[in-house]
């Protein structure tokens, strides 16, 4: 999960080495880095959305399951208190009726 949340750092390298048999660039050859440069950054973008869309989705799931586990402490306290209840009524209905005997 950490690697979602983490900011992510690109960085390019745009210094050329000039070779000696070409001693200028083509536009050509920058129009296809341009175009490499375009497809890797919507790649990148494509591949963030895809983890969005996956960390929404477990972000909803724990969610659901956090409210679920709430409610089942909520309704266990409730079983506990009424057991406690009815003990106590019928331990002294219990006592009543030893006294009356």
């Amino acid at each position: 999960m950490s690697n979602q949340v983490t900011h992510k750092l690109v960085q390019f390298d745009i210094t050329e080495e000039k070779k000696s048999a070409q001693p200028d660039l083509n536009s050509t050859d920058v129009g296809v880095m341009i175009e490499d440069l375009e497809k890797k950054l919507s790649l990148a973008k494509n591949l963030q959305e895809a983890h969005l869309h996956s960390m929404k989705g477990h972000h909803e799931l724990n969610n659901h399951t956090n409210n679920t586990v709430a409610a089942l402490a909520l309704f266990q306290d409730f079983c506990c208190l009424s057991v406690v209840v009815m003990q106590v009524f019928f331990l002294k209905r219990f006592f009543d009726y030893r006294r009356s005997v």
